[in-house]
């Protein structure tokens, strides 16, 4: 099943057909595409600027915090036990 993503106030192009996953329908996701001409303007915002903050865990936080894992299991299921190294 496929819904249609409502974006209000965003460029037509970021609407788009997606995936249906019940459990993320509450959520709101934001994509920006890298056009600022695609971006809101604010008077704090200097152009070309970027701030790291590093990693510090965020990808991982916001993985748990969205439940991303379950919903890949389930679209990508596993059909035999794997076994991941740390190494190269």
């Amino acid at each position: 099943m496929k819904t249609k993503v409502a974006s209000v106030g965003l460029p037509s192009h970021l609407s788009q057909e997606i995936p249906y996953f019940p459990e993320l329908s509450n959520r709101n996701i934001l994509v920006i595409s890298g056009k600022t001409s695609d971006v809101p303007s604010s008077p704090d915002f200097i152009e070309g600027s970027n701030i790291s903050i590093g990693h510090l865990g965020l990808v991982a936080g916001a993985f748990d915090t969205l439940g991303i894992a379950p919903v890949i299991d389930r679209a990508i299921p596993k059909t035999r036990q794997h076994h991941l190294t740390h190494g190269v």
